[in-house]
């Protein structure tokens, strides 16, 4: 997977995570003291969070970062990259 293509996947996640909370994206950054746009470049794929902004996303979804990442990597891994046993 490309850092493109992993920005995006991330994004993705955080988008569907954070409407499910009925969180607008606003309301969202609002609430995790993050500016606005930054939210949706990240929704977008278009920035990457460090990982402490990751780690605010995710406590602000009300989980911890390794449930974010794992998420992220059980959704978006390609077969070819799968874990061995």
């Amino acid at each position: 997977m490309s850092d493109q293509e992993l920005a995006k996947a991330f994004g993705a996640l955080v988008r569907e995570l954070r409407t499910a909370r009925n969180f607008t994206q606003e309301g969202f950054a609002d609430h995790i003291d993050i500016h606005r746009t930054y939210q949706s470049l990240i929704e977008r794929g278009q920035r990457m969070p460090t990982i402490f902004t990751a780690y605010k996303i995710a406590d602000g979804l009300g989980m911890s970062i390794t449930e974010l990442f794992a998420a992220v990597d059980s959704r978006y891994r390609p077969p070819s990259q799968e874990k061995p046993d």
